[in-house]
């Protein structure tokens, strides 16, 4: 495992080449659905039995259950620069946030939903399934994905992929060519697996556009095969990413010098370490860098530490908190529109990214470009 130098005129930056035991073949990534959904069934038959309803912010337990668990993952999988399988994580760090959703969204005390998630046994789950996974490294194959129309079929699953999606990633692919359709398959799947409901959301393509032409944006610090906008980007999953252009996991990028944007998801540990990373680049870098990124606005009900730490740091440039319904985000897999809550769009700069990249007119583009008239 090695870091990689990536340098062009805009951007400068390492990347680590992460590599994984387990292998991602349609068949191993169709084992992964399978297991994924056998652990989420699982878990849905437990609360039911205990009459558990994690339903206050307006969701079935199924819904919960597919945007918290995915979450879980992502964290769990974030600091690690090895893993051996590329979705499900074989070591649990951090639990606290899914701990206290469970509480907030059952209405249960802590200690109540501490018993919960010791009764799920996810750490145990999680590496049993590894374990199957690795069973099948060495198993050969004999079926193979094929396209008809709009659809990917292997075995007894069919994916729906729509033609500006399908003309995207032929776009983007750097792999070989006839495995084309294999990694296609094994993308469109992972995130089906993946599950959560705003994973493919992205920003009004209008705004990034806009910030490109203006200053040079052309790298998603967070972002997926499927909704990536720029020419490069940082995503999930690296092991089937990497053959459609991605960086993999941007908390191992170095970053030196250009002007990034980042849209992460919402799980306060990862949005912690986010911006811990971004204040500690800007401060190491010796050459301009910028970062514009989002936060949700979650100091409107109690204290949330990763946007104080923004409002205090002395490389902010830029902060303003949008209103409910201002604007919204563009569901990629659903192509329809999404108004959002709260939202705080921040820069930070080193100085000389302040001298390269003057951004006096940022706020006129967020109110020209992003925000909702109604």
């Amino acid at each position: 495992m090695s870091y990689i130098l990536f340098k062009n005129k805009d951007y400068t930056l390492y990347y680590l080449d992460t590599k994984y035991k387990n292998k991602t073949t349609p068949l191993t990534e169709y084992n992964r659905h399978k297991l994924y959904k056998n652990l989420t069934n699982d878990i849905l038959k437990y609360l039911d039995k205990k009459d558990i309803k994690l339903s206050k912010s307006g969701k079935n337990n199924k819904t919960s259950i597919d945007n918290n668990l995915a979450m879980f993952i992502a964290v769990n999988m974030l600091e690690k620069k090895s893993h051996i399988d590329p979705l499900f994580p074989s070591n649990i760090k951090y639990s606290q946030t899914l701990i206290k959703t469970i509480s907030h969204l059952s209405g249960l005390s802590l200690d109540k939903s501490q018993k919960i998630y010791k009764d799920l046994d996810l750490e145990e789950k999680f590496k049993n399934i590894v374990k199957k996974i690795s069973k099948l490294n060495s198993s050969e194959d004999d079926e193979k994905v094929y396209k008809k129309n709009k659809f990917l079929y292997y075995r007894d699953i069919k994916l729906e992929i729509s033609d500006k999606l399908y003309k995207k990633l032929r776009s983007r692919y750097n792999g070989k060519k006839d495995e084309f359709l294999s990694h296609v398959f094994c993308l469109i799947l992972r995130y089906k697996t993946f599950g959560g409901n705003s994973h493919q959301f992205s920003m009004e393509i209008k705004f990034k556009k806009i910030l490109r032409e203006k200053y040079g944006i052309n790298f998603e610090l967070f972002a997926s095969s499927i909704n990536v906008y720029y020419d490069n980007y940082c995503s999930l999953f690296y092991d089937i990413e990497k053959h459609f252009g991605s960086f993999g996991n941007f908390y191992h990028l170095k970053l030196i010098k250009g002007f990034f944007i980042a849209n992460p998801p919402y799980e306060t540990i990862l949005l912690e370490k986010m911006v811990n990373k971004f204040i500690k680049s800007i401060r190491e870098s010796d050459q301009a860098l910028s970062i514009t990124f989002g936060l949700p606005n979650w100091g409107e009900y109690e204290r949330f530490i990763p946007l104080e730490k923004v409002q205090k740091s002395k490389y902010l440039s830029y902060i303003r908190c949008m209103k409910k319904g201002e604007v919204w985000w563009y569901d990629s897999f659903k192509n329809m529109r999404i108004k959002i809550p709260s939202h705080c769009r921040s820069v930070i700069q080193n100085e000389k990214g302040r001298k390269l990249y003057d951004i006096k007119d940022f706020n006129d583009l967020i109110n020209k470009y992003w925000v909702i008239i109604n």
